[in-house]
């Protein structure tokens, strides 16, 4: 997606969720819900449009991975203390909702790792076998399961290593 598209997302979901509010809630909570979330939506995307430009100066996947987890940390951050400070009657409904932030940001937050970590854990099977058959082996397999991108991926590697392995043994 584009930077142009990307903004143009955040600023249609920021006038979805004040419509919402517009609804549930009145005319000052849909108009502080689009003056919080647009802006607010339109920085992350033009934060993340930075991000994604410099990287390769970002350096592996796991430091992008937490790079974009932080870059959405600090935008759920952010928003709640404008909502806080400017639309919750009281400090408990204030406190409430940052626990239950914290609460969902943790779990997805683990989510988000344990995908990752298969996801490099497939990236480095299929690593250990080019660097395998760089060496000389052809009896080697990523032994990656699934059907997703990394998967196709192995399974590609797999079935050049059992060509070069055919060829070798025709000649």
């Amino acid at each position: 997606m584009s930077p142009a598209g990307g903004l143009r997302l955040a600023v249609g979901l920021a006038i979805v969720a004040a419509a919402v509010a517009l609804a549930g809630y009145g005319t000052r909570a849909g108009v502080l819900t689009l003056a919080i979330l647009a802006p607010l939506g339109c920085a992350t995307v033009l934060a993340t449009g930075a991000l994604v430009a410099r990287r390769a100066r970002l350096g592996g996947l796991r430091r992008q991975f937490a790079l974009v987890a932080g870059l959405g940390a600090l935008q759920v951050v952010v928003a709640v203390a404008l909502f806080a400070g400017l639309m919750f009657v009281s400090g408990h409904d204030a406190a409430m909702t940052a626990l239950v932030v914290v609460y969902a940001g943790a779990l997805a937050a683990w989510t988000a790792l344990l995908a990752g970590r298969r996801a490099l854990a497939d990236l480095g099977a299929v690593r250990a076998t080019l660097a395998a058959v760089g060496d000389g082996r052809r009896d080697v397999r990523t032994e990656v399961r699934g059907s997703d991108e990394i998967a196709r991926l192995a399974a590609d590697v797999d079935a050049m290593v059992a060509r070069l392995d055919a060829e070798e043994r025709a000649r």
